[in-house]
């Protein structure tokens, strides 16, 4: 019985990928890496 409740709240309770914010993150991290290397190419 504990380990079939405790396998329930671990399904519950498991963190999720916020794939929203990481999206942004990544984007934000593009244009700075794109503006540096543009300004390196000059």
């Amino acid at each position: 019985m504990p380990l079939s409740l405790g396998k329930q709240l671990h399904k519950t309770h498991r963190p999720r990928t916020d794939w929203g914010l990481l999206s942004v993150i990544a984007a934000l991290i593009g244009i700075v890496f794109g503006t540096v290397l543009m300004k390196g190419v000059r």
